[in-house]
């Protein structure tokens, strides 16, 4: 397994994630070395990101950026319901929950 490969996902905090049903898909660069990285998806507001190829990647500041890797819990809470989407990791990854408002 290559480090810092895989599923991110950005969830700002206090973020709140619009009632419109709208879907993205595109490259993700790397600007200063004008290479193809991997892929980022948009859904309802949600941003995902799939690296494919990490190189020089930097964690910290990707956390900094509010991107986390692998989440494991991503719930999406409405005065309702709450509905949960569980992601499974191989052992030794680190549980990172994201909790998600939905506005009315």
């Amino acid at each position: 397994m290559v480090p810092n490969c895989g599923l991110y996902m950005r969830a700002a905090i206090d973020q709140r994630v619009p009632g419109v049903n709208t879907i993205s898909v595109a490259p993700a660069t790397s600007i200063n070395e004008k290479r193809y990285i991997g892929i980022r998806v948009d859904i309802i507001g949600l941003e995902f990101a799939v690296i494919f190829d990490p190189r020089r990647a930097n964690p910290t500041q990707l956390a900094s950026e509010g991107w986390h890797f692998r989440p494991t819990d991503v719930s999406f809470r409405s005065r309702q319901r709450t509905h949960w989407l569980i992601l499974t990791w191989p052992a030794g990854v680190p549980g990172r929950v994201i909790e998600m408002t939905m506005s009315p």
